[in-house]
């Protein structure tokens, strides 16, 4: 499991930042680095990429079922 943090190192530069965005991105470009890995050493599974946002309402109770559903390789999922 990694954990990644995106911080600005001022305030100029945050205002010009979409941390989602930038966020999105990276994990895409890391997601599809580790399934190109996984295929070339031969090993079959696929990985499952977790992200945490804070703007929904309501959360989704049903996390586990995407989980064990081997067509899904994203999750997001919100914190209240």
């Amino acid at each position: 499991m990694k954990a990644v943090r995106f911080i600005a190192k001022n305030a100029d530069d945050a205002a010009l930042l979409r941390f989602e965005e930038v966020a999105m991105s990276d994990c895409a470009v890391m997601h599809r680095k580790i399934k190109s890995l996984l295929v070339d050493a031969g090993i079959g599974v696929a990985p499952l990429m977790l992200m945490r946002v804070h703007t929904a309402k309501e959360p989704y109770t049903n996390v586990a079922a995407l989980a064990n559903d081997p067509q899904v390789e994203v999750i997001i999922f919100s914190v209240c």
